[in-house]
């Protein structure tokens, strides 16, 4: 096995000699890697890699989390994370404004909560997902069908009239509604608890005025967005 020390977290520029030699041979090794703190090379910050980084299997990490091991190239290098506080108190912890949260099944246990028997689709909330313009159909698609997974009970979809059946055969749990203009939104609009609207929007007229069209029926109204 190879442990990785070589750059720490205050790496803050490119990778330099001899540095740059060390971390390819360590790549090029095919043996497992364990990185001490961050993998060397990785901003810890950004998540980017400053020139090279060694690709760890495993990296163990401490006092905290880096934001750059969760975000952008850093899950590619890092493997598996582990973390170890080095017994800091938590009052300390407590102290420090924290820049991120990482989701897990607690949260999500807490976001979802179980059921009733007698519940139904009318007491979880109706989404209406807007777009999926020519071409870019499949987006507002997978937005509304994301919609129904993570808990919504009823999920709307209006798109371009030549979606429909696509959206349907995907995923017939959804309404979909063939819309021409924004003027088609209003009755879907005064309807939905939710307003979803971006997916495949594009940039052309039709996609303006259904954006238009929502901005003049919601209003103020931010709980809907």
């Amino acid at each position: 096995m190879i442990v990785d020390a070589l750059l720490g977290t205050g790496l803050n520029g490119s990778v330099a000699e001899p540095f740059v030699g060390a971390i390819r041979q360590i790549n090029l090794s095919g043996k497992p890697v364990l990185a001490v703190d961050i993998p060397s090379g990785l901003c810890s910050d950004t998540g980017a890699v400053l020139g090279d980084a060694v690709r760890a299997d495993h990296t163990v990490t401490f006092i905290g989390m880096k934001q750059g091991m969760l975000t952008h190239e850093g899950v590619d290098y890092c493997g598996q994370l582990h973390f170890d506080s080095l017994r800091i108190a938590d009052d300390i912890y407590e102290s420090i404004p924290v820049s991120g949260f990482r989701t897990c099944r607690e949260d999500l246990a807490e976001l979802l909560p179980p059921r009733g028997a007698s519940s139904h689709k009318g007491h979880f909330g109706h989404v209406l997902v807007i777009g999926g313009d020519y071409g870019m159909g499949g987006a507002a698609i997978m937005a509304a069908q994301a919609a129904g997974r993570t808990g919504a009970g009823l999920v709307s979809l209006a798109t371009r009239a030549e979606h429909v059946t696509a959206a349907l055969t995907r995923a017939p749990e959804i309404m979909v509604h063939g819309v021409r203009s924004g003027h088609d939104l209003a009755v879907l609009i005064e309807r939905a608890s939710v307003v979803v609207i971006g997916p495949g929007l594009g940039q052309n007229a039709w996609g303006e005025q259904l954006l238009m069209a929502v901005l003049d029926n919601c209003g103020s109204d931010k709980n809907r967005w």
